[in-house]
């Protein structure tokens, strides 16, 4: 969900910052515009590797969980 929700605001974010008031750095861009693109690359990437490698961190999650899982239990029972 993070690179979802990363690509999306970053988007809004970049079209939002054409109503500031503030100095161009790159032709038209702001600062927070090259940030915004900086972001949107970041999200798709991650989406790719996460789709690409989605067996292996289901895998390594579960086994993360289940090991927690039972950490919490030993726990509580004490």
């Amino acid at each position: 969900m993070f690179p979802i929700y990363l690509i999306i605001y970053s988007a809004t974010r970049f079209f939002s910052e054409f109503l500031r008031q503030e100095e161009n750095v790159f032709f038209i861009l702001k600062k927070y515009h090259l940030l915004c693109l900086m972001g949107i690359v970041v999200g798709l990437l991650e989406l790719f590797i996460v789709n690409k490698y989605k067996d292996k961190i289901q895998k390594y999650c579960s086994l993360y969980f289940d090991f927690i899982e039972k950490t919490f239990n030993k726990i509580v029972k004490h």
